[in-house]
């Protein structure tokens, strides 16, 4: 099992285009309220796959917290959870849609 993971925290973020972006705790306080599995299920995968595929796991829930959002997963794929419980991943990267994607369901 896989405990909570601190996926993304507050300040300025680099887009893999390059793209710079500022990030309030008000929004991401609003991103995590706004996280909802009915409309959008987010995968655990390795690396940034281009279809996220394939997914090893799960997020169930998203939360603020003191250091950023936490990310609740199920789900998970047991040699994967062992991997992730065995630190052979340095770094978490987190996938955000603009709030005026077209693709964002809780725009």
């Amino acid at each position: 099992m896989i405990k909570s993971l601190n996926i993304f925290k507050p300040g300025k973020h680099t887009a893999m285009n390059g793209l710079s972006l500022d990030f309030s705790e008000d929004q991401l306080r609003r991103s995590a309220d706004a996280y909802d599995t009915s409309i959008h299920e987010a995968p655990l995968t390795v690396g940034h796959p281009r279809d996220n595929l394939p997914a090893y796991g799960w997020v169930k829930s998203l939360s603020f917290a003191e250091n950023g959002i936490e990310a609740d997963p199920y789900q998970v794929d047991a040699d994967f959870a062992e991997m992730v419980n065995a630190g052979r991943f340095k770094k978490i990267s987190a996938s955000w849609y603009l709030p005026d994607s077209p693709s964002n369901p809780v725009p």
